[in-house]
């Protein structure tokens, strides 16, 4: 809109619906101007982690359909055989796919079910194992795949996931897998 005074009065006339569009892109302008400024003080340069808490059987099979679809490389390490003692049925037809198209690295106690799972897992496709002494034994696992890792409490009456996605604490993880692999035994 635009405005005259005539006699004391304001006259209002419509201007050109296309000069809208000149004032919107020279707004546009101004703000990719001081966009990174705002960005800085607002504090949204660093991802924030996302954090889920999923439970019961149902919550580690979202987590497990989760690492099929990512396609990535799963690195695990932790409980020996918790999973399939848990979800008995569901982890050995899971695992037949996990082989096809996932290739795990795995660090297992030494302790006599540690061994027992890892030399049913050292036959499937796509899969090498590593053992740490039986004292380095937990109740929990911990998963890294893609830009997300999780940490399994395996409770057989309801078991716990802590799922996270972060590009920057998942390598901070990564990394520490990677000097347990390398001082693990095969």
């Amino acid at each position: 809109m635009s405005y005259a005074i005539r006699e004391n009065r304001k006259y209002f006339d419509a201007i050109n619906p296309e000069k809208i569009i000149e004032i919107v892109r020279e707004r546009e302008r101004k703000l990719r101007d001081v966009l990174p400024e705002l960005l800085k003080m607002a504090g949204f340069q660093k991802e924030k982690p996302i954090v889920e808490i999923l439970e019961g059987d149902e919550g580690i099979k979202t987590v497990l359909n989760d690492i099929l679809r990512e396609q990535k490389e799963w690195l695990a390490f932790g409980s020996a055989g918790k999973g399939p003692e848990v979800l008995s049925y569901f982890a050995e037809h899971w695992e037949k796919e996990r082989e096809k198209c996932v290739p795990l690295r795995a660090i297992i106690d030494s302790s006599q079910t540690g061994k027992d799972r890892g030399k049913r897992l050292s036959k499937l496709k796509n899969t090498q194992i590593r053992y740490v002494p039986e004292e380095y034994a937990s109740p929990s696992s911990t998963w890294i795949y893609g830009d997300r890792m999780a940490f399994i409490i395996w409770n057989k009456e309801r078991p716990i996931a802590v799922r996270m996605k972060s590009k920057e604490i998942t390598g901070n993880y990564r990394e520490h897998f990677e000097v347990l692999w390398r001082a693990a035994k095969e």
